[in-house]
């Protein structure tokens, strides 16, 4: 995802942090990247993230899960100051 500054970031799914899969994310700017952000912590399936950034710089992450026993689209948001 492009922004104003002319960073990006970039969200995925990854089993590094738990088999089943947890969302991740990662912003690049001015040649430096940040460390992965975990987005979801559930200890069950997350996958398909999408994400946008609003214009105060909250980014905004829908996801599928089945932490309530079917799977369904979920939330979240997080500060771009979050981001280390």
């Amino acid at each position: 995802m492009w922004e104003p500054d002319g960073a990006y970031s970039v969200f995925w799914t990854s089993s590094s942090t738990d088999p089943s899969g947890d969302t991740l994310g990662m912003r690049f700017s001015k040649g430096k990247r940040t460390k992965p952000h975990r987005v979801t912590t559930y200890a069950g399936e997350d996958y398909s993230p999408k994400a946008l950034r609003a214009a105060d710089g909250t980014y905004w992450t829908a996801w599928v899960s089945n932490r309530s026993g079917k799977r369904n689209i979920w939330v979240g948001t997080f500060k771009a100051t979050e981001w280390k």
